[in-house]
């Protein structure tokens, strides 16, 4: 007898950004994946998706009356999702649009791969498709930061490219892996828990992979906004994050160059904030955002208005 087929919850969260997460829903009714569940778990959007998303009786719509932040939003619908019986999690950004194989190659690359923690995908860029595709990172421990490997095409790549940090946009976690390890840190509220969450399973002793036989379009940036450059709100929750992330993750001789790089970076945005008044703005959400993720400090709501 063979095996049944895994059920798969993709998890998506919607923050005022009905209309790419409808163009999402679209694209997810074309998987060649039999059982999936799809959950929109909205974080407190201005306008109310649940008329819209009657056009997809198969989607479940949770809401939440405020922000939540990226981690919690995310980690509420997985919890729904693990109680209904799913046995593989899906985080999806509702800015994406997901090819038809998509979600099986990643399936099947976590049958594959002995030990597997989470699974992601190459990203190309919606706006740029010629641009090389970014797989996931390198963590580099002496700074507490990551870089990027990116995929040109035409470039030769296993089919399973292991990797330290797979990124958000698209992840696959198995329910084992997920009760096992725990869900995203809220503590993070957005920016930066994709990467704690594949350092934590790395540290499990599981392997992170990028499937590279497939890929997800991503129209990134459009659930932040859509201007060139750091908002205040990003810059805010980005530095946070990575002062954070030195805190949790730092090791060895990285207890002194991670946080050294990060206050070094804190006075640099001082002086900057100093001789150029029109970023002082900028500079000081900066300061803010360093001094709250050092200290643990729940968001400051003010750097998101």
């Amino acid at each position: 007898m063979s095996n049944p087929q895994p059920t798969v919850a993709v998890l998506i969260l919607n923050w005022n950004g009905l209309d790419d997460t409808l163009d999402c829903l679209r694209s997810l009714r074309e998987s060649t994946t039999p059982r999936l569940q799809v959950i929109v778990w909205d974080n407190g959007s201005r306008e109310d998706p649940a008329a819209a998303l009657a056009a997809f009786p198969e989607v479940t719509l949770l809401r939440s009356p405020e922000n939540l932040g990226f981690a919690a939003g995310c980690n509420r619908a997985a919890e729904h999702a693990l109680a209904a019986g799913a046995d593989f999690l899906l985080f999806l950004n509702n800015d994406t649009l997901v090819p038809p194989d998509m979600i099986a190659t990643m399936l099947r690359a976590h049958a594959q791969t002995p030990g597997a923690g989470l699974v992601g995908v190459p990203e190309r860029l919606h706006d740029h498709p010629d641009e090389p595709r970014r797989l996931g990172a390198r963590w580099l421990p002496l700074s507490c930061r990551v870089r990027w490997v990116y995929l040109a095409d035409g470039q030769p790549a296993s089919a399973c490219l292991p990797l330290e940090v797979i990124s958000g946009c698209a992840m696959l976690v198995s329910r084992e892996t997920a009760a096992a390890v725990g869900l995203f840190d809220e503590e993070f509220f957005a920016y930066w828990e994709d990467a704690d969450l594949s350092l934590r399973v790395r540290a499990a002793g599981h392997v992170n992979l990028c499937a590279t036989a497939t890929h997800v379009i991503h129209r990134s940036g459009r659930s932040t906004g859509r201007e060139p450059g750091f908002s205040k709100a990003q810059l805010y929750l980005v530095c946070r994050g990575q002062a954070l992330m030195v805190r949790k993750h730092a090791r060895g001789l990285g207890r002194v160059t991670a946080p050294l790089r990060l206050w070094l970076s804190a006075v640099a945005a001082g002086l900057t904030g100093f001789v150029r008044p029109r970023r002082r703005t900028l500079m000081l959400a900066k300061l803010a955002a360093l001094v709250d993720g050092w200290h643990r400090r729940p968001v400051d709501k003010f750097w998101l208005s």
